[in-house]
């Protein structure tokens, strides 16, 4: 039992006395008096209730220490148990000391209630007993004990007046006796490391000026349990006037938290040192293969025998294939890291459909393949849509059909259809190669995956085509899905919402209730509406063919014949007429700012002879110096140069008030991030073209951009090659 000394209650008046036993029972305490030889000889409140007894009057004249041989008797300090014996020998001991003072047990009774129990012995063989029910102060106490144990948790106090502190036997448990003893005389201090110890010590020294709550998180080094974290939240007890009293803290071990969060961060620190070393090495690739691939391209107007035309050739396919191995690379990284993001934003799908078909006919064209465009007449000219991702789609989507198609054709199809009532677009590519099961089909969407090994031997590839358009399709809220047979081809399709600009959802198309392909299996039910209508001359379908396949069909609708519409007849009547042409764009003066010498002479050798005049700046500050100086009309803009960027440049460029400041800029970059339209536009420039860069990639762009210099010459410039 702990002993506290306090003043003789010899000193105390019988008044005095009474008024005490008053306030007491008024506090719900029972009292009672005992004499020499432990027997009780006067009870205040309703101590018999306490105890279990039926009346007061049962307990005078008990011996106190066999009354209470049927509870359990602790200490509250120490938790020690007292057996009935020991209890009886330090009454004894109390009873005789010549010395006020006083102690403290807690008794559990037969019922599991819980008293408190404290003694006043006033020196003169007798002392005053106060019990109190702490049954539910008990329980809640041994509840926050629980919690504070789950959580590898305790508290501490201290009093600023008497520099004493206490702490909770979870805060003390793991250390040694030597510690135990610096932790009470000096606090946390004593325990926290070194390296803590200064920033720790500022902390608290603020919240104590400021009287505010504190949170500390410092690191614990014991003798043997070595080095952990440690957070301390509590707050500084104040006088009414505000003078700092004390503080009380809630602490908790928080090593594993700390732990998750440095390995999260080192984590993230190297996906970034990896997607950062992906993006410079591919700026750095792309910056000789630009002068491969531009060069390559600009020898097709010497005069050259068909030996170094196949040469020729050759070294822009293998230039070519670099670059898409770049691409997928990267982008697959980007994915990884979750850095890719979607820009939506108004667009005309057909443009971008005529846009692939004319990069994609040729290549297919050239494996002796049909090539066809079918485009819904349903479908709206404008939808919401992020461009450039579902580019980048399709472009895998018929990278994989012109690879693994031998003979027949290759289809691109886009048509609007219903998917459980709701409005979606569809876009296909449908193929006539060499198809695949249903184990390769579960598989094909998986990264650094081709159908088997013989398809990696024959066809190449890195297996990341078909992972990076399932990834993209998802960000962009969508999917993808495929139905292919062994040797009778393959159909691959993106589903993604359908949204008209300045509206929510279009009004679905009617519900059909054949889905156009199913398989890796789907939640969703697709629909596809009756296909274009189709030239009397087209061939019906197999009797062997499901129906919905025949919806499918890639026969050339009449529809497509129209002007505007785009059809295949047109695109090729085009393509005719670009081959024809020689002139070059009249009075067209561009400047190109690319710090690189040998993108400069790419740029001059591409598109030297075709424009009026072609000026070159290194950097930014430099093409402004040419802007004050000559008429621009358009402006080729690199986006990292030194001195000043083309970002810098542009947006220098735009809020000018000179002449050029509505100049045509379009950027000419190797950087991944500015290849997108959106983005550039959101800079201020008017298109982006990406290296490696060949001359109808420019050419195209100055066919986009230049309905401006139309007005200003009076006359209509048109591509030429």
């Amino acid at each position: 039992m702990t002993a506290i000394s306090f003043k003789s209650r010899k000193s105390i008046k019988p008044r005095e006395e009474g008024e005490i036993y008053k306030i007491l029972k008024a506090a719900n305490i029972a009292c009672a008096r005992i004499g020499e030889n432990r027997i009780i000889q006067h009870v205040e409140g309703d101590a018999a209730k306490a105890l279990g007894l039926d009346t007061n009057e049962d307990l005078i004249g008990l011996d106190v220490a066999q009354l209470l041989q049927g509870f359990k008797v602790e200490d509250p300090v120490t938790g020690k148990v007292f057996t009935s014996g020991d209890f009886a020998a330090r009454m004894d001991s109390s009873l005789k000391a010549d010395e006020g003072h006083r102690n403290s047990v807690v008794l559990t009774t037969r019922d599991g209630r819980r008293l408190r129990v404290n003694s006043w012995f006033d020196g003169a063989t007798s002392c005053t007993m106060a019990i109190r029910d702490i049954t539910v102060e008990s329980r809640y106490r041994n509840l926050f004990e629980i919690a504070m144990s789950a959580a590898d948790a305790g508290f501490w106090s201290m009093d600023f007046k008497t520099r004493k502190f206490t702490f909770s036997a979870s805060v003390t448990g793991r250390l040694t006796k030597d510690e135990q003893a610096k932790l009470q005389a000096t606090g946390l201090f004593s325990i926290i490391h070194p390296d803590d110890v200064e920033a720790t010590h500022a902390q608290w020294r603020d919240a104590i000026e400021a009287r505010r709550d504190f949170d500390l998180k410092y690191r614990v080094r014991l003798e043997t349990g070595g080095t952990f974290w440690q957070r301390s939240i509590g707050q500084i007890d104040c006088a009414p006037d505000g003078t700092p009293l004390g503080a009380t803290a809630f602490v908790m071990d928080i090593s594993e938290e700390v732990n998750k969060a440095k390995a999260l961060n080192d984590e993230r620190s190297a996906s970034k040192a990896k997607s950062d070393f992906l993006a410079r090495m591919s700026h750095e690739i792309r910056t000789p293969l630009n002068a491969i691939i531009g060069m390559s391209d600009s020898l097709h107007d010497e005069e050259l025998s068909d030996d170094v035309r196949d040469v020729i050739c050759d070294i822009e396919t293998a230039a070519e294939g670099l670059n898409n191995l770049l691409s997928r690379t990267l982008d697959h990284a980007k994915l990884m890291s979750d850095k890719v993001e979607i820009n939506l934003d108004a667009a005309d799908p057909r443009q971008l459909l005529e846009t692939v078909s004319r990069l994609w006919r040729p290549q297919i064209s050239r494996k002796g393949l049909k090539f066809q465009l079918i485009i819904d007449p349903k479908l709206p000219s404008s939808l919401i849509i992020d461009e450039f991702r579902l580019q980048q789609c399709l472009n895998n989507l018929l990278s994989n059909a012109a690879k693994f198609t031998k003979t027949g054709s290759v289809s691109l199809i886009a048509k609007a259809v219903s998917v459980q009532g709701n409005a979606r677009v569809l876009f296909a590519v449908k193929d006539t190669g060499i198809g695949m099961s249903d184990a390769e089909v579960a598989r094909v969407f998986d990264p650094f995956t081709q159908a088997d090994n013989s398809i990696q031997r024959e066809y190449g590839g890195t297996g990341l085509g078909m992972s990076i358009t399932k990834n993209l399709c998802e960000l962009m809220e969508g999917q993808i899905r495929v139905k292919s047979q062994p040797g009778a081809g393959s159909t691959f399709a993106v589903i993604l919402p359908l949204l008209e600009v300045g509206s929510n959802l279009l009004t679905p198309p009617e519900e059909v209730s054949e889905p156009p392909f199913a398989a890796p299996p789907l939640a969703d039910n697709v629909s596809v509406p009756p296909a274009p209508a189709i030239e009397p001359s087209t061939p019906k379908p197999g009797a062997d063919e499901p129906p919905h396949l025949a919806e499918l069909r890639v026969d050339e609708p009449a529809q497509l014949a129209e002007p505007g519409i785009g059809s295949i007849a047109n695109l090729r009547a085009q393509e005719a007429e670009t081959a024809k042409a020689s002139k070059p764009f009249e009075g067209l003066n561009v400047l190109c700012v690319e710090d690189n010498p040998i993108n400069q002479k790419v740029v001059k050798r591409l598109i030297g002879k075709r424009v009026s005049q072609l000026y070159f700046a290194d950097n930014g500050r430099e093409a402004l110096n040419v802007l004050n100086t000559v008429p621009v009309d358009v402006v080729l803009m690199d986006i990292h140069m030194p001195i000043m960027d083309g970002i810098e440049t542009t947006l220098e460029i735009r809020k000018s008030s000179e002449t050029y400041a509505n100049v045509i800029i379009i950027a000419l970059t190797a950087d991944p991030d500015y290849q997108q339209r959106r983005i550039c536009r959101n800079i201020g420039m008017d298109d982006t073209i990406a290296k490696p860069v060949k001359r109808e990639d420019i050419l195209e762009a100055f066919d986009r951009t230049l309905s401006r210099l139309s007005e200003k010459y009076g006359q209509e410039v048109a591509l030429t090659a």
